[in-house]
């Protein structure tokens, strides 16, 4: 194709390239999400279902599970989330926050990587506020999650227990932050959190 420009022509090489790099950087773009193999050591078995989740519940939970003489909280009337007393019903969520809330948690960059031996140190103590529960296949444990916004970390349930293994999430903090708002509507405490 030529086209005059100023009384010259040029050729427009440019246009028919422009389409295929276009394709190169919308795929590359998303690679960090499952190419990183800190994700995938992080999560583990787990990580097939967070890539294609079916269904995915948000709940509050109270980060209250022992009175200060050491002795365990009883009043859960709503059930417990690994341990913590939940407060709210659970929120299914759409079509939309379940992808955003998967590439979010699929994302390196959501995640302080901390070096090797080191971890990160938060000494403020895990106090999650929300809790998340992913399923994939029928066949497929969901995946549970704890959020704790006072230290930024996300912690993995293993298997329903109340063991888990925690992550820094400081980077990704007003990401994640921005999805819980959105899924916690009318929550005060949740909207009065800063990024």
């Amino acid at each position: 194709m030529k086209v005059q420009r100023n009384g010259v022509k040029a050729r427009m090489k440019a246009v028919r390239y422009t389409p295929v790099l276009l394709a190169i950087f919308i795929c590359s773009s998303g690679r960090s999400a499952t190419k990183d193999p800190r994700i995938a050591e992080l999560f583990g078995a787990k990580l097939s279902i967070l890539k294609n989740p079916t269904k995915v519940e948000a709940v509050r939970v109270s980060s209250m599970i022992w009175h200060e003489n050491g002795n365990r909280h009883d009043d859960a009337p709503l059930g417990r989330f690994a341990g913590y007393p939940i407060q709210s019903q659970g929120v299914i969520l759409d079509s939309k926050l379940t992808a955003a809330v998967s590439t979010a948690l699929l994302d390196s960059k959501t995640y302080t990587w901390c070096p090797p031996n080191h971890g990160c140190g938060h000494l403020c103590g895990f106090s999650p506020g929300v809790a998340l529960r992913i399923w994939g296949q029928p066949s497929d444990k969901p995946v549970e999650l704890l959020v704790c916004f006072k230290c930024n970390d996300l912690a993995i349930v293993q298997d329903g227990s109340e063991k888990y293994l925690t992550q820094d999430f400081s980077d990704g903090r007003a990401k994640l932050l921005r999805l819980m708002k959105e899924i916690f509507l009318a929550d005060p405490v949740i909207q009065g959190l800063k990024p």
